[in-house]
């Protein structure tokens, strides 16, 4: 899924999962060096990420993702 993030996203997956899948989350690039995060676990259903700056500072920015399991 692509994701353009005002600091902090709840992303709800649209399919259903047995067990929290492993998510990987890709900055997409752009004139901030950003880190992006899980906050918290991942769930069967969603999870919450922010983007973060290389002193923690959250930042805005586009990133996408892919959720892997069962």
């Amino acid at each position: 899924s692509d994701h353009r993030s005002n600091c902090w996203r709840r992303d709800q997956f649209s399919r259903s999962f047995r067990v929290p899948p492993e998510v990987t989350m890709t900055h997409k690039g752009g004139t901030t060096v950003a880190i992006p995060r899980l906050l918290g676990a991942v769930t069967t259903s969603g999870f919450t990420a922010v983007l973060e700056n290389s002193t923690g500072t959250r930042v805005t920015g586009s990133f996408t993702w892919i959720a892997q399991g069962y």
